[in-house]
């Protein structure tokens, strides 16, 4: 076969390929990955609403006057503005944050004490989980009062600060 011939061959190739009826000539639509502010498919105030009657936290919007000292970092080079701020108060609420997060395609970032010098607790446009406010259980010890060389136990759950644990 000579090179006429075979760069014939595959135009009628491609050519057949091509006019195929079941292959559609557009972009197949594939849904997003992650929503941000400003997309089709970022949640509606009737939806962050929704999720604010379902909190026993609370939910801050950019609009809102908490916002700027809910996101603030103490590195401001690393500043970012979250979509909105989930603070939760129970496990419950994480939950539920989590599934409305899942259902609108929201990128997810969390804060626990809001101290990260390297601004991962904060991503434009992302839904920030903050639990600073989830406070799990009290601070138990059991030491023995008795006798010193024995160890004790600390247990301590989700939301106890260091100076709590340290005051007990």
């Amino acid at each position: 076969m000579n090179s006429r011939t075979c760069v014939l061959l595959l135009a009628v190739l491609c050519g057949a390929v091509m006019a195929d009826p079941k292959r559609d000539a557009r972009q197949k639509r594939l849904w997003p990955t992650r929503c941000y502010p400003g997309s089709h498919c970022y949640p509606e105030q009737e939806d962050i609403a929704h999720l604010q009657s379902k909190l026993t936290g609370s939910v801050v919007v950019p609009s809102d006057a908490a916002y700027p000292s809910t996101v603030e970092t103490s590195n401001l080079r690393w500043t970012r503005s979250p979509g909105l701020v989930v603070i939760v108060r129970s496990i419950q609420d994480v939950q539920t944050a989590m599934l409305f997060a899942r259902r609108f395609y929201l990128n997810v970032v969390y804060s626990g004490s809001g101290v990260d010098y390297q601004g991962r607790g904060n991503y434009d446009g992302a839904m920030k989980i903050d639990l600073s406010q989830l406070k799990l259980s009290p601070v138990q010890v059991s030491v023995n009062q008795f006798n010193q060389n024995v160890p004790g136990t600390v247990t301590a759950y989700a939301g106890n600060t260091w100076g709590e644990i340290y005051s007990q």
